[in-house]
């Protein structure tokens, strides 16, 4: 952040940032496994002072249950497509969005940057297939 480097605790796979101004910028790596995630060049004025970053992976992703499908949605609507390749990943209900076969998917890692007070909201992912 501007030069500085912030040392986070994890408190069940959520960072709360410290005071954020809008001149600040950020760059977020984190190491999940062996694998690195990172999201550079955020401006501050993006993001309100109390922002949390959510973070883990998706082991056996086959158990993980598209949207379309939890709320029963019939695959004669117009949005089923869409809505049955969408996802809930994280505690705060953000979802991900995956083309494709989900059945090829072994883990899914993930980290959520979200502004507080409904401030942006910006993800990164990496896919393990099988």
């Amino acid at each position: 952040m501007n030069n500085k480097r912030l040392v986070l605790k994890d408190s069940s796979g959520t960072f709360v940032l410290p005071h954020i101004t809008r001149e600040d910028t950020l760059e977020v790596t984190l190491r999940i496994d062996r694998k690195n995630l990172t999201m550079d060049q955020i401006p501050g004025w993006r993001l309100n002072s109390g922002a949390i970053i959510s973070a883990g992976k998706l082991n056996n992703f086959r158990k993980v249950t598209s949207i379309a499908k939890e709320d029963d949605m019939e695959e004669n609507k117009t949005d089923y497509i869409t809505w049955n390749n969408r996802y809930r990943i994280a505690p705060q209900g953000n979802t991900i969005d995956l083309e494709g076969k989900p059945d090829k998917i072994k883990t899914v890692y993930y980290m959520i940057l979200a502004g507080n007070n409904l401030g942006t909201t910006v993800m990164v992912h990496q896919i393990k297939y099988k």
